[in-house]
């Protein structure tokens, strides 16, 4: 918890996004003792490569050969942790047998980070450790709650290296909450204006989906306001993961969140919100011990001029939200 803590302090305090993710990476293997660890970046072609490692200079990037790393590509493959307790035995290390031969680490960790759809790829943290007992319970927690942790700073990382200009990495990240990712109240307002014309001049429909963390106030009270940010920074993640290229997902303040859908009915908008709200349920929020996170969620949608403003729409999605809590709350409601 202190490592935690003392993690969430730096990372609020550093401005670069590579020095982040190379003090993540030094102090989880300084902690586990002779450890190796790794942060990994997917790009949108499949290639692995190294993007932080204790054992690497600052700035230092190492494609790696994806068939040489079974573990990695089954964590790609199935989106979940991957562990492997003895690596010299595991079945899933046949096919790299005689490359591993000479390690001295017994066990190795995998945990999926990030997974956005066409934009950022995928992100993972890797722990190679010698300890005998392998990967126990405490470790593989550990590992989970650091690679949430460090889930903004890697989508910050791999954004900084898309933007061909320090300007263009500072505009972009001025629409931005700084906390989850997502665009922030006042662009996602502008987009949500836009839309709207756009949709008033072309006759197509405009989705909204608006949604609320369930009882949030009891996660900050019970768990404290660290892991109530990183609750908010998960579900950023998530909101991300499942959105369309066209969708505009935001965090509207507070435990609000919502999502413009361009061109999308009611049926759509429905079914987007019924899968946020699964995925949101079924999702193992490591920093709350598994207790399970739930959302009320609103839609409405324009469609033949039955709104006369942006704002009659956001008000209906607002309002069909708070419907779904009076009833209850952990479902969604249709203005």
């Amino acid at each position: 918890m202190i490592l935690l803590l003392e993690l969430a302090e730096n990372i609020s305090a550093i401005r670069n996004p590579m020095t982040i993710l190379h003090l993540i990476v030094d102090k989880m293997a300084g902690m586990i003792g002779n450890a190796r660890c790794s942060i990994v970046s997917i790009n949108n072609e499949g290639v692995p490569f190294v993007k932080a490692s204790s054992d690497l200079a600052l700035h230092e990037d190492i494609k790696l050969e994806l068939c040489r790393y079974p573990e990695i590509k089954k964590a790609l493959n199935s989106k979940q942790p991957v562990i492997i307790n003895d690596i010299k035995n595991d079945p899933l290390m046949d096919s790299v047998r005689t490359q591993i031969k000479g390690l001295n680490f017994n066990s190795i960790v995998v945990i999926p980070v990030i997974k956005k759809e066409s934009v950022i790829g995928t992100f993972l943290l890797r722990m190679a450790t010698p300890l005998s007992d392998g990967v126990t319970k405490r470790i593989h927690k550990l590992c989970q709650l650091v690679a949430n942790l460090s889930a903004n700073a890697l989508e910050t990382a791999i954004l900084f290296e898309r933007t061909q200009t320090a300007q263009e990495f500072f505009e972009e990240m001025s629409i931005r909450d700084g906390l989850t990712k997502l665009y922030n109240h006042q662009h996602f307002y502008s987009c949500l204006e836009k839309e709207f014309s756009r949709a008033s001049r072309y006759d197509t429909p405009l989705s909204l989906v608006f949604f609320d963390i369930d009882n949030f106030k009891r996660i900050n009270d019970n768990y404290g306001h660290t892991h109530g940010d990183m609750v908010l920074g998960t579900i950023g993640q998530l909101t991300n993961s499942i959105a369309r290229q066209s969708d505009i997902p935001a965090r509207y303040g507070g435990e609000e969140f919502a999502v413009i859908l361009p061109n999308t009915t009611s049926e759509g908008a429905l079914e987007m919100a019924n899968r946020l709200g699964s995925m949101i349920r079924e999702h193992q929020f490591e920093c709350l011990d598994g207790e399970q996170v739930t959302i009320s969620s609103g839609t409405s949608t324009f469609i033949e001029n039955n709104a006369q403003s942006c704002d009659q729409l956001l008000q209906r999605a607002d309002e069909a939200m708070y419907k779904a809590k009076s009833l209850g709350k952990n479902r969604v409601s249709q203005a």
